[in-house]
């Protein structure tokens, strides 16, 4: 499904793109969607209508970081496809995190011939990059907890709040 939505957007901004290409060069007038697109590539800005429209979202501010973060993600989906599955899955990557965590743990209890409400979904961290296969579950990078941040010193999650006494 995810891939299908990075088809989408890349669909749409390549379609865009030659849209406003055209009108810079006077071959068609700015219509109201390539005008916005245009105002947004000169500010630096995302186009909001590329995410809704795609469904996939950015933690981007800017355009020329939201392009390095997709072609991050491409490439992270390229290799998966056409070389191996990763070893470290990048969390971000996915538009639906949850439904990729639900199928993580179907696979594993697939693998073990267990039901999946007999596990649960375990964090452990880490400063080091494993550079082989988790010995059981998956090695996932990216991950972001809103209101909370990771202690560096004891490596637990604490609330925000608790940071600032």
């Amino acid at each position: 499904m995810d891939v299908h939505r990075y088809n989408n957007l890349l669909k749409i901004i390549k379609t865009e793109l030659a849209k406003v290409k055209k009108a810079i060069l006077g071959l068609t007038i700015f219509d109201e969607k390539a005008e916005q697109t245009y105002n947004h590539i000169i500010l630096n800005n995302i186009p909001d209508h590329w995410e809704e429209i795609s469904g996939i979202k950015s933690s981007c501010d800017t355009l020329s970081a939201f392009f390095t973060d997709l072609l991050s993600r491409l490439n992270h989906i390229k290799q998966w496809i056409y070389e191996q599955q990763p070893i470290v899955f990048w969390l971000p990557m996915f538009a639906n995190q949850k439904a990729f965590l639900a199928a993580l743990l179907q696979n594993f209890a697939r693998q073990t011939n267990n039901l999946v409400d007999n596990y649960e979904i375990r964090f452990t961290f880490s400063t080091v990059e494993p550079t082989d296969r988790a010995p059981k579950g998956e090695w996932i990078n990216g991950i972001v907890i809103e209101h909370a941040m990771l202690n560096p010193d004891t490596f637990e999650i604490q609330d925000i709040q608790d940071s600032t006494r």
